[in-house]
């Protein structure tokens, strides 16, 4: 968990991080899941409040064409949205757009990326 400064106070508070859950049978493989989690990493630190906390499931389709991936804040529901890699460049910025917007939609607080 990292930590930031509350300079309402001047402590050191906890920053809630992003979580992700790769107990499911249909996880993206390693060493790809990586990559794609620190893409989804990078959008949810951009988008979100400091103080909400995120986790991340992902799925690949068995042929592998297409990813699934489940967004949940604290104790909402999971939202998802699916993504075809192929359609995307080596940085994955197509998929850091994606899940930034898909945040902007579906949560609150999300907040545009500076």
């Amino acid at each position: 968990m990292r930590k930031y400064l509350d300079h309402t106070n001047g402590f050191f508070m906890s920053c809630p991080t992003v979580r992700f859950n790769d107990s499911n049978d249909d996880r993206i493989p390693a060493p790809r899941r990586a990559e794609y989690q620190n893409v989804l990493r990078q959008a949810i630190e951009a988008c979100r409040p400091p103080t909400e906390s995120w986790t991340v499931v992902t799925h690949e389709a068995q042929d592998g064409t297409v990813l699934t991936f489940d967004f949940s804040s604290g104790t909402e529901a999971p939202r998802s949205f699916t993504y075809l890699p192929e359609s995307d460049d080596a940085e994955q910025s197509g998929l850091f757009k994606m899940a930034c917007q898909f945040l902007l939609v579906y949560w609150a607080g999300a907040v545009e990326p500076s």
